[in-house]
């Protein structure tokens, strides 16, 4: 249920509007007397209003849509795990792979290995880098 809050100048006029805007199932919560200034840049000729806490009852439709785009939201979830899962299992094959060249190289120093990789990025051969 939502609440609203309708400042009016009486209660017949608080029941006319909350039916004319939110139907025959909207109800009425509570009431109270405020004071008001007519002009907001005189500190005197107050008015006195009514403010009328109204409670508005959501649709069963309204729950429904609410539903479907959390449920919308729970599959795009669903979907990027499974799409993360593949990723890693890639990730995982591709650094199966690079495994064997690092053990091929492992008769140098780490400097030296980092100096033919560089080498073998940038064009070189890899026979002519060792």
């Amino acid at each position: 249920m939502r609440t609203e809050k309708i400042i009016v100048a009486s209660l017949q006029e608080a029941v006319e509007e909350l039916k004319r805007t939110y139907g025959d199932n909207a109800i009425v919560l509570s009431s109270r007397v405020v004071r008001r200034r007519r002009w907001r840049f005189l500190p005197f000729f107050k008015t006195t209003l009514l403010e009328v806490t109204v409670g508005i009852p959501e649709n069963e439709s309204d729950f429904q849509r609410e539903f479907e785009e959390k449920l919308k939201v729970y599959e795009e979830l669903e979907r990027l795990r499974s799409t993360l899962s593949e990723v890693m299992k890639n990730v995982k094959v591709q650094e199966e792979r690079d495994q064997p060249r690092q053990e091929e190289e492992e008769g140098f120093s780490l400097r030296a290995q980092r100096i033919i990789s560089r080498m073998v990025y940038r064009g070189v051969r890899k026979d002519i880098a060792r």
